[in-house]
């Protein structure tokens, strides 16, 4: 039960990280040579934007397990005090 819940304290606070940084990006390199013998080098930025949704996927998920952990708590709570 502890290791469920540490998971899910570590899904909420990447996911809430990853939101706030956003995405980020990487430069590829291509070397090109031309017809007068000279090396061009072109820098490719690509922009990753797939770490929103996993972001959001994260501290969603991270959420639902917190609160469905303390749902279950609840419950056997109410039913202690009965007996």
């Amino acid at each position: 039960m502890k290791g469920i819940k540490i998971l899910a304290v570590v899904l909420v606070v990447t996911g809430g990280l990853e939101l706030v940084y956003g995405n980020f990006s990487y430069a590829d390199e291509t070397r090109d040579i031309g017809m007068i013998q000279s090396v061009m080098v072109l820098e490719n930025q690509h922009l990753f934007n797939a770490s929103l949704w996993l972001g959001a996927g994260a501290l969603v998920l991270g959420s639902m397990i917190l609160l469905v952990l303390g749902i279950r708590r609840m419950q056997l709570d109410a039913r202690l005090r009965y007996y």
